[in-house]
C-alpha cells in the first residue's frame, strides 16, 4: 500500500471513529433528555406564607421532586394563579438545582404579585376547600447537557392541593 493510500485509511478510520463515537454520545444525550419528561413532583408542602405590603407575598414551600435522569438546573420560574382562566397571581421562584436520579424535598423561596387587594379574598377561598375554578401554570428553564429547554406545566389547583394533604397524611407517619 502506498503512502497515499494510508492517508486515506487512517482518515476514513478516524472519521468513521469520530462519526460512531458523536453518534454513541447523540445517542445517550438523546436517552437522556427524553427522561426529563419523567420528572415529577412528589409532594408540596407550604412552610410558611407572609404577607408583604396589600398585594404581596412570599412564601417557603417543600417540593418533593424525582428526577430519574441527569442533574437539571432550573432558572426562571413562574407560576401563574389563575382564576376561571384568568390570571389572578403571578409567583416567581428563585431559581435551584434538580440532583440527577434523586428523589428530594426542596426548600423553594417564592414571591407573589397578586393583581388586586380582592385577589388575596379569592385566594383564601381557594385554600379553604372552593378550588374548582382555579389552576396554576408552572413555566421555566431547564438546562442540562448544555442545552436549554423551556418548561410548561398547567394542573388544577385542587390536585396540587391534593399534593399537599399527601404529603401532610405522610409526615404523620
Amino acid at each position: 500500500m502506498n503512502r497515499k493510500h494510508l492517508h486515506i485509511s487512517l482518515l476514513s478510520a478516524a472519521l468513521l471513529a469520530l462519526s460512531l463515537l458523536t453518534g454513541g454520545c447523540k445517542a445517550i444525550e438523546k436517552a437522556a433528555i427524553e427522561k426529563i419528561s419523567q420528572i415529577e413532583i412528589t409532594s408540596f408542602q407550604i412552610d410558611n406564607i407572609s404577607p408583604v405590603g396589600l398585594k404581596g407575598l412570599d412564601g417557603e414551600f417543600l417540593v418533593g421532586i424525582s428526577n430519574p435522569t441527569v442533574t437539571v438546573e432550573l432558572s426562571d420560574i413562574s407560576a401563574n394563579i389563575l382564576y376561571k382562566g384568568e390570571e389572578f397571581g403571578r409567583f416567581k421562584l428563585d431559581a435551584f438545582v434538580l440532583k440527577g436520579h434523586s428523589k428530594v424535598i426542596y426548600p423553594l423561596t417564592a414571591h407573589a404579585k397578586l393583581n388586586s387587594i380582592t385577589s388575596f379574598g379569592i385566594l383564601m377561598q381557594a385554600l379553604s376547600g372552593k378550588r374548582d375554578d382555579f389552576s396554576v401554570r408552572i413555566e421555566g428553564t431547564g438546562k442540562a447537557l448544555g442545552m436549554s429547554k423551556d418548561i410548561v406545566v398547567e394542573m388544577p389547583l385542587a390536585e396540587l392541593l391534593e399534593m399537599m394533604s399527601k404529603t401532610e397524611t405522610e409526615n404523620e407517619k
